[in-house]
């Protein structure tokens, strides 16, 4: 039975979309059905010829804690199994509009790949950034180096899981603002005003033309390569341990097989 649950709100308002992660109860971690959801808004905005700018946004104290691991649990198979071939190597469809991400609290896993879905993003004081896959047995995000353009001994760390925080991103310059907290909202808005006071075609043909000197493309040989990867993982007795853990709320016990 189809999920009926709202996982994320969309609104517009003239040329602007806010999509809203809205599940605070569980730090609005995502679900498949919320990742679907979040997916075809993302789309919805993207085929709206009215609509310029993304903002990304969460209810509550957390920005989104991640996937909801209780699912790889269930079916012990890799987030991704399954998803949209045409999604970027984030999860999310490309648009070739502004995207601006605004978050507080964790930004953990698939939180942290959504943040980063921001050609702007703002971050409260209280942040805290993770790419979480390898801790819990999932691939993880190896083309960050180079997607960010980050020295490698940064790029091991955050692809291999490790936590940062909010100074440690600001001296990565992996954000654009860090904010209060209550004042997060406030300089989210300051934001969207201006870019929507700079040229609009000015804005998107320049963003276009610098993602294509990107020193790293998700192609398909890439993407058919990491999937190879990730089934392979899915093979591993640790991949299923990961998410027993989690369930059953105690340390993993991996073996390396």
């Amino acid at each position: 039975m189809a999920s009926t649950e709202t996982y994320v709100t969309y609104e517009t308002s003239g040329p602007v979309a806010t999509v809203t992660f809205n599940r605070p109860d569980k730090l609005n971690a995502i679900t498949r059905p919320g990742h679907d959801q979040f997916v075809d808004a993302i789309r919805r905005f993207d085929a709206d010829p009215a609509l310029y700018v993304l903002v990304i946004r969460a209810e509550g104290k957390s920005f989104c804690a991640g996937r909801d691991i209780a699912e790889q649990a269930g079916h012990g198979h890799s987030p991704t199994e399954g998803l949209d071939a045409t999604l970027t190597q984030i999860g999310l469809p490309r648009t070739d509009k502004v995207v601006v991400t605004a978050a507080r609290g964790y930004a953990l896993g698939a939180g942290g790949y959504f943040f980063l879905a921001g050609d702007v993003r703002i971050a409260s004081r209280t942040l805290r950034f993770g790419l979480r896959e390898v801790p819990t047995a999932v691939l993880g995000p190896y083309w960050i180096g180079s997607f960010e353009n980050l020295p490698r001994p940064l790029a091991f760390r955050i692809a291999m899981g490790d936590d940062l925080t909010v100074d440690e991103l600001r001296e990565a310059q992996l954000v654009t603002e860090v904010v209060d907290d209550d004042d997060l909202d406030v300089a989210t808005q300051r934001w969207v005003d201006k870019i929507l006071a700079w040229p609009r075609q000015h804005v998107l043909t320049t963003k276009k033309l610098a993602e294509q000197v990107s020193s790293f493309h998700y192609t398909p040989l890439m993407r058919a390569a990491e999937y190879y990867a990730r089934h392979e993982l899915d093979q591993l007795e640790d991949t299923k341990e990961a998410a027993r853990a989690f369930v059953e709320r105690r340390p993993p016990h991996f073996q390396g097989r």
